[in-house]
């Protein structure tokens, strides 16, 4: 099972922003326009925009809870979560 430990912070770049975990791990990268103008006819998000994401979704380890390096993967309650969150049919054809 692998692990992104928090904190997970985020690192700007040229075109936008980097999440990261403690370990260095990247999670996310979110892109964005310096020109409003630029976003609005790209369709895309201005770099404040791709900013406030980056940072809310550096957020989701402290408003999911931590995951402690005491736990197991068996009592892991984020993992429980994901397992009731997945909509992927059981008999569905591997691919």
């Amino acid at each position: 099972m692998r692990r992104f430990p928090s904190p997970w912070t985020v690192e700007a770049l040229d075109s936008g922003f980097k999440v990261i975990d403690a370990n260095g791990q990247s999670l996310a990268y979110v892109y964005g326009h310096a020109d409003v103008r630029d976003a609005q006819i790209a369709k895309g998000l201005t770099l404040d925009e791709a900013r406030r994401i980056a940072s809310n979704i550096a957020k989701l380890t402290e408003l999911l809870g931590a995951v402690r390096p005491d736990d197991d993967a068996e009592n892991n309650l984020s993992d429980k979560r994901h397992e009731a969150e997945d909509t992927t049919p059981k008999d569905a054809p591997s691919s």
